[in-house]
């Protein structure tokens, strides 16, 4: 699976994206339950530096080729789809692996406040962003310890949108406490 999202991140392959269409796709098949309703798909923003370094931003690609698909559906039908680009990264994130190598806690740190509302014309005149009533769906391409969909969901509640789920690719088994405690052992014997 490494492998996979190396080269989808890095390779720019977008010819692995049909394979994972149908997924999302099937996940929202099972709640066809609500009225006509309108539901945003909000994909994780990328720093702008990974942004230019790919030339595109991984969740933004898997949230459009997903209402591509879905938008073929009967679900068209209950829901209308749009591609809700509500978020940005803040500022540039330190640390040049990025999150991979980080645990829980030291995640949640490194993403805490790192997002922020995308600005608009309205916003840049000196009126927020109005996403009161907004139903969001987050779209990121791997789950590992939630804290960038927690900090998500937090900044987009905090501006009146309402997140009503998330769609991952993939997710990272947590590691137990005997294996967090043997990886930082071994981070700091080589960081010596």
């Amino acid at each position: 699976l490494s492998v996979f999202f190396f080269f989808f991140k890095q390779k720019t392959a977008y010819e692995i994206l049909g394979p994972l269409r149908s997924s999302p796709t099937k996940a929202m098949g099972m709640r066809n339950k609500a009225s006509s309703q309108q539901i945003y798909w909000v994909p994780i923003p990328s720093t702008a530096q990974s942004a230019r370094r790919r030339g595109f931003v991984p969740a933004e690609l898997l949230a459009q080729q997903t209402l591509r698909q879905l938008r073929k559906t009967p679900l068209t039908e209950t829901f209308e789809f749009q591609l809700g680009r509500f978020l940005r990264q803040k500022s540039r994130l330190s640390s040049a692996t990025g999150q991979k190598l980080l645990g829980v806690s030291a995640r949640r740190r490194r993403i805490l406040d790192s997002m922020s509302i995308r600005p608009t014309l309205t916003s840049v005149l000196g009126r927020e962003r109005d996403l009161r009533g907004k139903k969001c769906v987050l779209v990121d391409d791997v789950l590992t310890t939630g804290a960038t969909l927690k900090a998500a969901t937090s900044i987009l509640e905090k501006h009146g949108a309402h997140v009503i789920g998330a769609i991952t690719v993939a997710a990272v088994p947590r590691k137990t406490s005997e294996e967090t405690k043997r990886h930082n052992v071994e981070t700091n014997l080589t960081q010596r």
